[in-house]
């Protein structure tokens, strides 16, 4: 407290400033950053037209918020504000913030719902395996369960007992579960999942888990209890009670669900990733390969400018050294101006202050005019290029001016017109840019072309070594653009691993069920298969009898599974302005995937009861 700090420019400002206090940390799941808070000046509070900054209200009670929007709205009239005409104010909860991707911090709700859904049916699915297995190994157990019935027990003690075991089953599952989720967190396996998984910081949510396994596991167990126990002693003594077609037809009924819902998840698996594909290799009228970006202070940019690029380009394999105010290509959006091209034709747009070689080094092409010229920036004056759509959504042409409204008007002429180019990613439109050189702020964000072939490394050690010689205490960060490309996109990129990991669980749960199905079918169908055999059926002919029942539910599966996931995925492309094609052979590869480890799992399971000698199994009958 007390002491002065001296911010070398870093805050638009060589004046020293004083701590006036110190505040807690706050956590890193909050909209609110750790950083430097100091009060606006005085330019910026009668800027009426900025819209650099977040207005934070606090209300006395609920009541005092409502309606509160609409009453200032009303009072106070922005229409002299060309930039504010429409907007007004817009009031949002803090805790609202997040979901509506207005914070530095954001997120989508339709993601966590459908992540939500995806978890959710993959429980359902493992219920109702646990629900087929009980089932099937209802052979083994009748005998005995219905002798227990025949000495006095109840049936509802023998129904109790059997959905406490289901129960325990899922107990024990949970407590696997929490075990495996802390080695995973802590070994930072699942390191796309943006969240806190320490399960000590959310006991809480470990609790309601836990009721859930309790529900899962009541859910799975009834059904059994109440089929293994309801048939007659006798009747299961004789052991004909085997396949009812209500029993065929339930299992086919559930084992179909699992089939829906393994094809949808493959489904939308391979259309993400078709999709992240395609956001990777948009042609955004740039060239990203062989960019080094590097960020430097407003003060060592001011100050060393020259002397750091031609340092730079004394290594034979850097080409040239172009800067810009902001990191372009790592948001979805930048500050933006108010311009007038004719009377009362005023627009915005990006507006990306950047040098004069900008366009030069990153490859962006000129389709009408010039690029930028050193001699556009003389005497203080600005000079702009626009990007395609912008030119067009305006009118205008190379070679005409602008005014500039939200710089005093300055007349400035429009240089140029380059090709569409995007700095934002493809969930949105069109980007409209504006190029600008000759701002007076600083550009402290520098592009650094390597040339073809160039050793990466020991480029970037050259470029280390320069910004050390220039201010040693100065921590430099090399990046590329390739990878602050990627991290523009980096929660597709975290959707399309958890839905690939969710649609594996649900892939191989579904296995497992047409394991423990065909296992059933096998138990009671050995006589049978013993009779065709000595009657002259084939192995390959056996195996057959048990595939194409899975097969036949598989391709009736597929008939809603199919639909169901377009709709899912088309919902989930609605968020893009870009978007790849919905192509037709990606149903039929997730067809294919699932008929694959259908017939893979029913040779394996099947093959034991086919080469069986037939007579063991018409004896043992």
């Amino acid at each position: 407290m007390g002491k002065t700090l001296h911010p070398d420019n870093i805050l638009g400002s060589n004046q020293p400033i004083t701590i006036g206090g110190v505040y807690r940390d706050f956590p890193d799941n909050t909209q609110v950053k750790n950083v430097i808070y100091t009060s606006i000046g005085r330019m910026q509070q009668n800027d009426w037209r900025s819209q650099n900054y977040h207005l934070y209200l606090l209300f006395n009670g609920a009541k005092e918020a409502e309606g509160f929007e609409e009453r200032f709205n009303r009072t106070f009239d922005f229409s002299p504000l060309a930039n504010n005409a429409e907007n007004g104010i817009r009031l949002m909860a803090l805790t609202d913030i997040y979901f509506s991707r207005t914070g530095f911090r954001a997120g989508n709700v339709g993601t966590v719902r459908i992540l939500f859904a995806i978890a959710l049916l993959v429980i359902v699915i493992a219920a109702i395996n646990y629900m087929n297995f009980s089932v099937a190994m209802t052979p083994a157990r009748i005998r005995g369960i219905n002798v227990r019935k025949i000495l006095g027990c109840s049936t509802a003690a023998l129904r109790a007992s059997l959905v406490g075991e289901a129960l325990i089953t899922a107990l024990l599952s949970w407590l696997a579960a929490l075990c495996l989720v802390y080695v995973l967190s802590e070994r930072e396996v699942l390191s796309f999942m943006e969240a806190d998984m320490r399960l000590q910081n959310h006991l809480p949510l470990v609790g309601l888990t836990g009721l859930a396994a309790l529900l899962t596991g009541l859910a799975a167990g009834l059904y059994p209890a109440f089929y293994t126990t309801s048939f007659q002693p006798a009747w299961a003594l004789k052991g004909n009670f085997g396949l009812s077609p209500a029993g065929r037809r339930l299992r086919a009924a559930l084992i179909g669900f699992q089939y829906v819902v393994s094809i949808c998840l493959i489904i939308a698996a391979l259309f993400i990733y078709k999709q992240n594909r395609y956001l990777q290799d948009f042609n955004t009228g740039f060239d990203r390969e062989q960019i080094a970006i590097v960020k430097l202070n407003a003060d060592l940019y001011s100050r060393s400018r020259d002397s750091y690029v031609n340092a730079l380009k004394a290594y034979a394999g850097i080409d040239d050294v172009a800067f810009s105010k902001q990191k372009l290509g790592a948001s979805d959006s930048y500050t933006s101006y108010g311009f007038r091209y004719a009377e009362g034709s005023e627009f915005g747009g990006y507006t990306l202050e950047v040098s004069e070689n900008f366009l030069d080094v990153m490859r962006i092409s000129v389709v009408d005019g010039r690029s930028f010229l050193p001699a556009d920036t003389a005497g203080g004056r600005f000079a702009f290029i626009l990007n395609k759509p912008l030119a067009e959504h305006v009118g205008i042409k190379a070679g005409e001016t602008v005014e500039m409204t939200s710089w005093g008007n300055p007349v400035c002429p429009v240089v140029g017109i380059t090709d569409d180019v995007k700095f934002t990613s493809l969930r949105q439109g069109q980007d409209r840019i504006l190029f600008w050189v000759g701002s007076p702020a600083a550009l402290p964000v520098s592009y650094i072309r390597l040339k073809a072939g160039v050793n990466v490394f020991d480029a970037v050690d050259h470029i280390r070594r320069t910004v050390a010689d220039i201010d040693p205490a100065y921590p430099v960060d090399v990046e590329f653009y390739d990878g602050v490309f990627r991290q523009l996109y980096r929660k597709e990129a975290n959707l399309n691993r958890s839905i690939s990991l969710l649609s594996l669980l649900a892939i191989i749960i579904s296995v497992a069920g047409i394991f423990g199905l065909v296992l059933f079918e096998t138990q009671y169908r050995r006589r049978e298969i013993g009779i065709r055999k000595v009657f002259g059926s084939t192995t390959a002919e056996i195996l057959s009898l048990f595939g194409k029942t899975y097969i036949r539910l598989l391709c009736i599966s597929f008939v809603p599974a199919a639909p169901m996931a377009w709709y899912a995925v088309s919902r989930w492309m609605e968020t893009f302005a870009y978007k790849t094609r919905m192509d037709w052979w990606i149903y039929l590869l997730a067809f294919a995937a699932v008929l694959t480890l259908t017939a893979a799992t029913v040779v394996f399971q099947s093959w034991r009861a086919a080469v069986a000698n037939p007579a063991d199994s018409i004896r043992t009958e």
